[in-house]
């Protein structure tokens, strides 16, 4: 999927890449410092993140789509990413709602929340390198042009 001749899943996965992993940090944060606003800011950084996910896997089964079945190997690593990537914005939103209770007088998380969210991001950075791999190897999402150079 394009928008203005870009690919947009590569465009809108920054978002939840970068916030997410500050969710994380500002978790840890809140736990050490027990301050209400780290917890707020980490509620928000969850919050986009999660929905700029959502929105990124939406491109992304947009993009699989168009991944020719003759290219299996391709596809599988594909439906691979997707699932890494796709689950850590599920258990994300997961998180989120149990949070949302609480919102705006958020507790310092739990030891086993916050290890589940470091778990995470590592499992998104994990998904991110074979999403890389799709790009730069696989050229999906990409359009071969010859420039005469």
């Amino acid at each position: 999927m394009k928008l203005f001749g870009h690919p947009l899943h590569v465009m809108l996965i920054h978002f939840p890449v970068a916030l997410l992993p500050m969710d994380a940090v500002l978790s840890w944060l809140h736990y050490w410092h027990a301050s209400v606003s780290l917890g707020q800011a980490a509620y928000y950084a969850a919050l986009g993140g999660v929905v700029t996910g959502f929105v990124a896997i939406l491109s992304g089964v947009l993009d699989l789509l168009t991944i020719p079945g003759t290219n299996r190997n391709t596809r599988a690593e594909a439906i691979i990413h997707g699932l890494l990537n796709g689950s850590v914005v599920l258990i994300y939103a997961g998180l989120l709602y149990k949070a949302s209770a609480q919102y705006p007088d958020l507790s310092s998380p739990a030891m086993a929340v916050l290890i589940l969210k470091t778990i995470l991001i590592i499992t998104l950075f994990g998904g991110n390198y074979l999403g890389g791999r799709l790009v730069y190897k696989h050229g999906v999402g990409m359009e071969t042009k010859t420039t005469g150079l």
